[in-house]
């Protein structure tokens, strides 16, 4: 039985090797990606902070027009 086992392992080995390998070889790659997506997300985050800040500065420009357009209207 041994006979068998043997040449069979034997034709398998190289196979294994070769898809840790290329695993190996590809880790790098899955590592660069993540990276990517993860600077992708920050930017997408500070885009989205600064929209925020933007309507932030806009409800209080509108908040200001508010308040000041009774007091043209009392003048006038």
């Amino acid at each position: 039985m041994n006979y068998v086992i043997s040449p069979l392992d034997y034709a398998i080995s190289p196979v294994v090797y070769t898809i840790l390998l290329v695993d190996y070889a590809t880790s790098p790659v899955g590592y660069a990606i993540s990276c990517v997506d993860y600077a992708i997300t920050s930017v997408n985050y500070a885009i989205s902070s600064v929209g925020f800040e933007i309507s932030c500065v806009g409800y209080a420009i509108s908040s200001v027009d508010y308040a000041i357009l009774p007091m043209e209207c009392y003048q006038g």
